[in-house]
């Protein structure tokens, strides 16, 4: 078995000055050397056979033409390996992964993985996190969507969330679980999930991500009113079930009325939202101003989902359709397995 592995950084690339401080400049290359130190001779191991530098940066600094250039490589380069391996900055991961699921389908398997410890320090997790995701790659059929590997675990790519800045074993998919785990016999698949609704393939340009704004206690909406003035689409990290304090209502009703797609998802880990409340900024009230609530994506993985479809040319109710789409079901099926 042999992967593509393609780099974008990460405290998986990184190293320590001498002041502590961590900096990428492990290469995919060098990289690949991980794989081949854990040793690919049991069952289910597989090694690199092309690494590929997209970007050598850390999670903070990925862009969207990041994110571009990697579908590229990804379209360019898959065909001719078992699966692919996306290595990135944690704080990115969650985002690398809905952007590849819903510009999807891509032709390939891909795992995206990255470590908590510089991948330069003894102690690291970056090569135990890069074998595995080499071993999930290549065991997952090519028309799964990218799922994340981290800490012998593998989590759907729209499920998986970073739950800690600072430990080890640091994502997780509240509610769901691991769709399987790596061990010492290869690839232990616990359920088998459905694709993705809503998938678009991959843009024809870089996307333009737009503005993502939290709805925090007694919010006056001035924020929102600002950010949304230019923009055809906003999202916004409401409480609960979606619902905001009626200075943030205001500006919503505002910015519809001015033709703003407006996405309401929800800051809860668990991403659900309904049209539960009818007080003024409760879910009911948003959803009868023309608000789109999007059950099951973060606000990160809605901003996502929107760029992408105002990538592809969708405006207005086009865009809002593109937008429901890919909330429409669950990526899950939990009750499935595959024993």
């Amino acid at each position: 078995m042999s992967a593509l592995l393609l780099g974008l950084g990460g405290t998986i690339s990184m190293t320590q000055r001498a002041d502590g401080a961590a900096v990428p400049t492990l290469d995919a290359a060098r990289l690949a050397e991980m794989v081949e130190g854990v040793g690919t001779t049991g069952p289910g191991r597989g090694g690199v056979g092309t690494a590929k530098d997209i970007a050598l940066v850390g999670g903070s600094e990925v862009t969207a033409a990041h994110l571009h250039d990697l579908g590229a490589a990804i379209a360019d380069l898959g065909a001719g390996h078992d699966g692919v391996v996306v290595t990135c900055g944690t704080d990115a991961i969650e985002e690398v992964a809905a952007f590849l699921t819903w510009a999807g389908p891509l032709g390939t398997s891909v795992a995206v993985t990255g470590s908590m410890l510089p991948g330069g320090r003894a102690d690291s997790d970056a090569a135990a996190n890069l074998a595995d995701a080499v071993v999930a790659a290549c065991a997952l059929p090519a028309d799964h969507d990218p799922v994340v590997v981290a800490h012998g675990e593998v989590l759907l790519g729209v499920e998986a969330i970073k739950a800690s800045g600072l430990y080890r074993q640091a994502f997780a998919a509240p509610g769901r679980g691991p769709i399987g785990h790596v061990t010492p016999e290869g690839l232990r698949r616990d359920r088998l999930p459905t694709p993705a609704s809503g998938r678009m393939g991959l843009p024809p340009r870089p996307v333009w991500l737009p503005p993502l704004l939290t709805a925090g206690l007694d919010d006056d909406g001035h924020l929102l009113r600002m950010a949304g003035a230019s923009a055809p689409v906003i999202v916004v990290a409401a409480n609960g079930a979606g619902n905001v304090p009626t200075g943030v209502r205001d500006a919503i009703a505002e910015l519809i009325a001015d033709d703003v797609v407006v996405v309401v998802a929800s800051r809860a880990p668990d991403a659900a939202v309904a049209p539960v409340y009818g007080y003024p900024g409760g879910g009911v009230e948003l959803v009868a101003t023309g608000a789109v609530l999007v059950n099951g994506l973060s606000p990160y993985r809605a901003r996502i989902v929107a760029a992408l479809a105002h990538a592809h040319g969708c405006r207005g109710a086009d865009l809002v359709e593109a937008i429901t789409a890919a909330a429409t079901a669950s990526p899950t099926s939990p009750c499935t397995s595959p024993h």
